[in-house]
């Protein structure tokens, strides 16, 4: 049941406001799947304020304090209840408790964004370092070399082929020749005496025209 500010609520009101806090009263969570009012709330630190009068030590109003912070919980929100007795007793101390809740929040919510960063950081260098340092797969590229491996395969096969070939001619050529030397013996040897007398000759012809 809606109701309007009881006296310590008033108080703690006024003490909240003369330390720089801005509560909302009154709340009814107008963006939020939550059917209920509350004596304080702080949206932006998703923190909620209640102050409990005498009838909340009884059984009943204690179950349904119990359900009301469960669905509170449930939606992300910090509560934190505090007597009326004690917001008359020192509204300024209750208020001050208030500020270091919501203090505290920020504080969370800083490390926690902060850790946040840090892991963005690390993924985005992760990532930089991956793109620079893993060689990127390119299929023509790798067509293109696998072709040019094949044609130099090509090239050494052919050229041991040409080789071997050679060889294999050079060897029947000389063969032939040791043949035909050795069935041509007698002409041989005169005809290598005959071409010796014949560079000499001319050696000795060229010899006497230098003088």
């Amino acid at each position: 049941m809606i109701h309007g500010p009881s006296k310590a609520e008033e108080l703690l009101e006024e003490a909240m406001r003369d330390i720089g806090l801005d509560p909302e009263p009154q709340y009814d969570f107008p963006n939020e799947n939550i059917f209920m009012t509350v004596d304080f709330a702080f949206p932006k630190q998703k923190l909620v304020v209640e102050v409990d009068g005498p009838h909340h030590k009884e059984e009943f109003q204690k179950d349904a304090d119990k359900k009301r912070d469960y669905i509170l919980r449930k939606n992300d929100w910090q509560i934190k209840r505090y007597s009326a007795s004690a917001v008359h007793n020192d509204p300024k101390r209750v208020a001050k408790r208030v500020q270091n809740t919501l203090n505290n929040i920020e504080r969370v919510k800083i490390h926690i964004n902060s850790k946040k960063k840090d892991v963005v950081s690390h993924e985005a260098s992760t990532r930089d370092y991956t793109s620079r340092y893993t060689p990127s797969y390119n299929p023509s590229y790798s067509g293109k070399k696998i072709q040019e491996r094949e044609d130099s395969s090509t090239k050494k096969i052919i050229t041991g082929l040409v080789i071997a070939g050679v060889i294999v001619g050079l060897y029947y050529l000389i063969r032939a020749i040791t043949r035909w030397v050795q069935a041509n013996s007698d002409i041989i040897v005169p005809l290598f005496l005959v071409i010796m007398v014949y560079a000499i000759v001319i050696g000795a012809g060229l010899a006497g025209r230098k003088r």
